[in-house]
């Protein structure tokens, strides 16, 4: 019996471990507040998310959130995602209070990045995460604040 294999360009096996841009639903499975050598990181945590592909694959990606203000907008968003925003607003959010939370989140493909100790060495394209859709909920309630308290809409019946 003959060895079988699928056989692969270059550029298809640089994109096997991608996940096409997009929106995906994601689960939060994971937070760490040490380095990968057991110190605790200072004002930052990473957080691994399980995301499942458009062909039904369950794939991984690692985000960190630190105390940026460039960054600052993305870890808003991502505590709207899960529905923790009031604990973001009120300055309680807990690294810990994101394990097991779901949200949506927006991926991207990063282009090839130049290694930092290797002048003229990159790494492959990734996957990152770009920004987290706000969550319904957030959105009711910017919305609602909009709204005129004095409107009254009659078209609606009331079906008490």
């Amino acid at each position: 019996m003959a060895f079988s294999y699928k056989p692969y360009s270059e550029t298809e096996i640089k994109s096997l471990n991608l996940i096409e841009k997009g929106k995906y639903r994601f689960k939060v499975v994971e937070v760490n507040e040490k380095d990968k050598y057991g110190h605790p990181l200072v004002d930052q945590f990473t957080i691994k998310l399980s995301i499942t592909d458009k062909n039904g694959r369950e794939r991984f990606l690692f985000d960190y959130f630190g105390n940026s203000e460039k960054m600052a907008f993305k870890f808003r968003h991502f505590c709207s995602a899960i529905g923790l925003i009031e604990k973001y607003e009120d300055g309680t959010f807990s690294p810990k209070d994101a394990l097991g939370k779901v949200g949506e989140c927006e991926v991207i493909i990063r282009f090839p990045q130049p290694k930092k100790d290797q002048p003229g060495e990159f790494w492959p394209e990734s996957n990152s995460v770009k920004d987290y859709v706000k969550s319904d909920k957030d959105l009711i309630k910017a919305h609602q604040a909009k709204i005129d308290p004095n409107f009254i809409n009659d078209d609606i019946p009331d079906l008490r």
